[in-house]
C-alpha cells in the first residue's frame, strides 16, 4: 500500500480509502491516479486474507456481463444461477453475484477475483469476442479455477459448459426446409452473444447443406432479448420486397414478439409465417400457437459448472476442457 502511495503520489491512508470503496473522500483526479498505481503495480488487498487469514473462502464467484436491463431476469440466466446455487448449497459453498451491464474490458470488474473474495470464478460474458477473450485472458493470469458458459476454450485454461446449439439450429432449420420454406429470416439481439454466433452458424451451415445462398437482407441483429424487439424486427423483414416464409428467433423471447407481430400485420402463423424460437423456455409451449424450439438444459449447465469447479478446488485438480450438453428439438404448432 506504502508503494503505491508514493507512485500515485499521495497518502497511505487515501489508497486504504480507495481499495476500501470510499472514494466518495476524494475528487476524480486522486481516483484515477489511484487507480493507476494499483494497476502498474498488480496491488489488490486480499481480503479473506485480512479477516480470516483463510486459504479458502469456500466462496464461487458468478460473473456476468450483459447490457439488458434485469439481465438477471432472463430466464436463461436465472436457470444458470439457478443450478449452480443448487450444488453450491449441496456443497455447503457460498455463491458471490457481480454483474455488469458494460460491455467492454473492465479491470475493475474483477476486482473480488484479485482481492481474493472467491476461490474459483463461474461467468457468463456478452460482448464482441476479442473483449470476451480479454476477460478469458485476464482469468488465466490471476491462476484462478474457472468456468465460462456457451464459450468455446480454444487454449485457455479454464473449462468450458455450453450446449449443443450449433447442432440444434442446423436441425430445427432442416425441419423449415423439409417443410417447405427457401426464405427463411433470422432474428437476434445486436450485442454479440457465443450462443447467437453458434445458433446462427447452424443456421447458415444448414442453408448451404441445401444448396440456398445466404440471403443477408432476411438476417437481423438488430434487437435487445425483449419480445418487442423481435416484433420489430419481424415486422420490417415481413414488409420487404423479400418477405420470408419462416423467422426462426434465435430465443424464444424475441420469436413470441415476432409471432403478435405477425398477427397485427393480419397474417397467420403457421399458415402464412412459421416462427420459431430457442430456449424452450417454461411458457414456449403455452404460447399461441405453442412454439416449435429447442430445449437448452441451462438449469443442468449451472448444475455442472458448479460441480466442476468445485471438485477441482477440492481435489486440487485443474478443471479444463470443455463439457457440451445435448439439445432437444420440440416440434409443436407453430412451425
Amino acid at each position: 500500500m506504502k508503494d503505491v502511495a508514493e507512485l500515485a503520489q499521495v497518502s497511505v491512508q487515501t489508497v486504504s480509502n480507495y481499495v476500501n470503496g470510499r472514494r466518495n473522500l476524494m475528487g476524480a483526479e486522486t481516483q484515477e491516479r489511484v487507480a493507476w498505481a494499483t494497476e502498474k503495480l498488480g496491488y489488490y488487498p486480499n481480503v479473506s486474507a485480512r479477516s480470516l487469514r483463510s486459504a479458502s473462502t469456500r466462496t464461487l464467484g458468478m460473473l456476468l456481463i450483459d447490457p439488458h436491463l434485469g439481465a438477471l431476469a432472463d430466464p436463461l440466466t436465472s436457470l444458470l444461477i439457478a443450478g449452480a446455487g443448487e450444488v453450491v448449497r449441496e456443497k455447503q459453498f457460498g455463491l458471490f453475484i457481480q454483474a455488469s451491464r458494460t460491455v467492454a474490458k473492465d479491470p475493475d470488474f474483477l476486482v473480488p477475483v484479485r482481492e481474493g473474495r472467491v476461490d474459483g470464478v463461474l461467468t457468463l460474458i456478452a460482448g464482441e469476442l476479442d473483449m470476451r477473450l480479454w476477460y478469458l485472458e485476464e482469468l488465466d493470469k490471476l491462476g484462478i479455477p474457472y468456468v465460462v458458459f456457451d464459450q468455446p476454450m480454444g487454449d485457455f485454461k479454464g473449462c468450458a459448459v455450453r450446449a449443443s446449439e450449433r447442432q440444434s439450429a442446423r436441425a430445427l432449420t432442416e425441419h423449415l426446409l423439409a417443410k417447405g420454406h427457401r426464405r427463411i429470416g433470422f432474428i437476434a439481439a445486436r450485442v454479440p452473444w457465443a450462443v447467437v454466433e453458434e445458433r446462427h452458424a447452424g443456421f447458415r451451415e444448414a442453408l448451404g447443406a441445401a444448396g440456398l445462398e445466404p440471403q443477408p437482407e432476411l438476417e437481423l441483429f438488430e434487437g435487445g432479448w425483449e419480445p418487442v424487439g423481435g416484433g420489430e424486427m419481424a415486422r420490417k423483414l415481413l414488409s420487404s420486397s423479400n418477405r420470408p416464409t419462416a423467422i426462426m428467433g434465435a430465443s424464444d423471447l424475441l420469436a413470441v414478439g415476432a409471432i403478435k407481430e405477425v398477427r397485427e400485420m393480419g397474417l397467420s402463423v403457421p399458415d402464412d409465417i412459421a416462427v420459431t424460437g430457442f430456449d424452450d423456455f417454461m411458457f414456449a409451449e403455452y404460447t399461441d400457437p405453442p412454439l416449435t424450439t429447442v430445449k437448452v438444459p441451462a438449469f443442468e449447465m449451472g448444475r455442472q459448472a458448479a460441480g466442476l469447479l468445485i471438485e477441482s478446488l477440492e481435489s486440487g485438480r485443474p478443471v479444463a476442457g470443455e463439457r457440451v450438453l445435448p439439445t432437444t428439438l420440440c416440434l409443436r404448432a407453430s412451425a
